[in-house]
């Protein structure tokens, strides 16, 4: 591990931007092909004190630091109480989230053909990266006070408190961590692994744990799924949706796709041709419904992350029927005729939590299994006629269950 530190450094004066400049208040760096290799995408200065430590020691403040702001190899972004910022690798699309109180320099970042190594060092604090999956020689190294973690294709998180711990934890894809001793050993999804325990083995994390060590690693601006080889996210659902309560056990076919970011439309149609009491009825629904998914309000609460189309939702809508029906019967040797027909409106809100069933043989499709709770309220009556003969009747049939609670389960394909 000594041996690679010092090779990172012989390495990283040699291969050193051709040049730093200042021009217009940026900062830029340039490798052999002119082209820049960390971008600042987005940041937060809550406290006042991020900043940028140039090679030569000079440091940016947050007055010259501004979106789309290149940063330098050699350089160190530094955040400080309630700050963060988000990274992008070029030109392989990688993307990086350091929490607040982290410090994280650009040892190495080439992507030209001599080189294709990026390394990053993280004294202390908070990072989370996800590398795309692009060619078999790029190289991504994460380096600690002690430890180096090796990425390719890999979403995971490196935590740093000096002295204490220096973890990495994957949450896709797969990582090599190597401690002072020397000692190697491979990371899995969803294991962790410490450089300063003694034993030096992965292990699994508790879900209290795993909230702690996604707190304040929600990407805001740059989304995971633009990655290259990272998980989909899904814009388009289609489901067959049982519902129940106050109405009868009923089957639909539902589509739904993503509005804006964590809105959704959804529209079920139902059609029915049944007989009741003797009449031939069709019964056609379409029920409109605006979907929020409340990942950013619950990512706040308990320190998780999910996609558009996943997770806990609140839905508002109305359910709107036409039924019709009719029948012929012969009645004291007079030829009757019976004709319903009737409309509802019924105002909905429903509950649910979408949850992904992450089959891997189903790409570029997920399954998705999800429980709705809900209220209707419903507008409508039936008005039915009787011909016999020259007489005729009219007459009104008033809703019995106007309204109640409504549940029930969805099951479909994200796309």
């Amino acid at each position: 591990m000594i041996n690679f530190k010092v090779w990172i450094v012989i390495h990283a004066v040699f291969a050193l931007p051709s040049a730093i400049v200042l021009a217009e208040g940026r900062y830029e760096a340039s490798d052999a092909n002119g082209k820049p290799n960390v971008i600042l995408e987005y940041y937060e200065d809550i406290s006042g004190t991020l900043q940028i430590i140039l090679p030569n020691d000079n440091s940016i403040d947050s007055s010259q630091i501004s979106v789309g702001l290149d940063v330098p190899i050699g350089a160190t972004l530094r955040t400080g109480e309630g700050d963060s910022a988000e990274l992008r690798l070029h030109p392989s699309g990688s993307i990086i989230k350091i929490a607040e109180n982290t410090s994280f320099k650009v040892e190495i970042a080439h992507m030209t053909a001599e080189s294709r190594l990026n390394a990053f060092n993280i004294p202390f604090g908070k990072i989370r990266a996800i590398i795309a999956k692009t060619a078999p020689f790029d190289e991504y190294k994460f380096i600690s006070n002690t430890a180096v973690c090796s990425i390719r294709g890999t979403d995971f998180i490196m935590e740093v408190t000096p002295g204490k711990t220096e973890a990495v934890f994957v949450i896709e894809g797969s990582a090599k961590f190597e401690n002072a001793a020397g000692k190697s050993i491979d990371i899995t999804e969803g294991k962790i692994v410490d450089a300063l325990d003694l034993d030096f083995q992965a292990r699994g994390i508790t879900p209290a744990e795993k909230r702690r060590i996604l707190g304040g690693l929600q990407f805001k601006k740059l989304q995971p799924s633009s990655v290259s080889g990272a998980k989909r996210t899904f814009k388009n659902a289609v489901s067959l949706d049982l519902l129940g309560g106050i109405y009868a056990l009923r089957a639909y076919v539902g589509y739904e796709r993503r509005l804006i970011d964590g809105f959704a439309g959804k529209l079920a149609i139902d059609y029915r041709a049944q007989t009741l009491d003797g009449l031939a009825f069709n019964q056609v629904g379409f029920f409109p419904d605006f979907r929020y998914y409340m990942n950013d309000l619950a990512g706040l609460l308990f320190s998780y992350e999910a996609e558009p189309l996943e997770g806990p939702f609140i839905g508002i809508g109305a359910k709107l029927y036409y039924s019709q029906g009719d029948n012929d019967a012969t009645v004291s040797r007079t030829l009757c005729s019976y004709s319903v027909a009737g409309f509802f409106v019924a105002p909905s809100v429903e509950v649910g939590y979408k949850f992904m069933v992450d089959s891997k043989s189903l790409t570029p499709f997920e399954a998705f299994v999800e429980p709705v709770l809900g209220y209707s309220y419903s507008f409508g009556r039936y008005e039915a006629t009787r011909s016999c003969g020259a007489e005729d009747q009219t007459y009104i049939i008033e809703l019995l269950k106007p309204g109640g609670l409504i549940y029930g389960l969805q099951i479909g394909i994200a796309f």
